[in-house]
């Protein structure tokens, strides 16, 4: 577990599959994570939870509060061993959590996690560029904008751009040590 001030991310444990299977089929949701817009079946979350297990280029947490209530993910994929960088993502499933600092604080302990226990060189983020609300929480947690990729993403009959977004250990460092 890695703890925090408000929240700790815990490994995604199997029981945690029925709340995702909820997330994952939420519209909301799905609009503004770029999740492929289909609807997921129980069996298809089952299979994403075990393609996650042992795979050494994914890092899945669950986010809780520090009563036990699981209100999302956050993770570190697309693992490059070789350049010292992944992707980050967060979502805040819970709708009632949603707008409390919970998502920053996700990010926060996930870079120490990456800078610090997997010897990260580079974190960055690939963001949906009308989802103000998460370009604003990288933003805030010191990622800076590093490029866009143009008509990336096609969702509701548009294709839509991706804002990619960056930081760096030392970067991430200093803004750290002021927490």
């Amino acid at each position: 577990m890695i703890f925090g001030k408000n929240i700790n991310l815990w490994a995604i444990e199997k029981s945690d599959l029925v709340q995702n299977y909820s997330w994952g089929n939420d519209p909301e949701l799905v609009k503004f994570t770029g999740i492929t817009p289909l609807p997921r079946s129980g069996w298809e979350i089952e299979r994403w939870y075990e393609s996650v297990l042992g795979n050494p280029n994914i890092f899945v947490f669950s986010i809780k509060l520090n009563d036990s209530t699981y209100i999302g993910n956050v993770e570190i994929t697309n693992l490059d061993w070789r350049n010292r960088k992944g992707e980050i993502g967060v979502m805040i499933g819970d709708k009632k959590s949603q707008g409390m600092g919970f998502g920053t604080e996700a990010i926060m302990l996930m870079c120490q996690f990456g800078f610090g226990e997997m010897n990260l060189h580079k974190i960055y983020a690939r963001i949906l560029a009308f989802n103000e609300i998460a370009v604003k929480t990288f933003e805030k947690c010191g990622f800076k904008k590093e490029g866009i990729e143009r008509d990336s993403y096609y969702s509701g009959g548009e294709y839509r751009d991706i804002l990619i977004f960056g930081i760096l250990r030392d970067e991430f460092r200093e803004i750290d040590k002021g927490n």
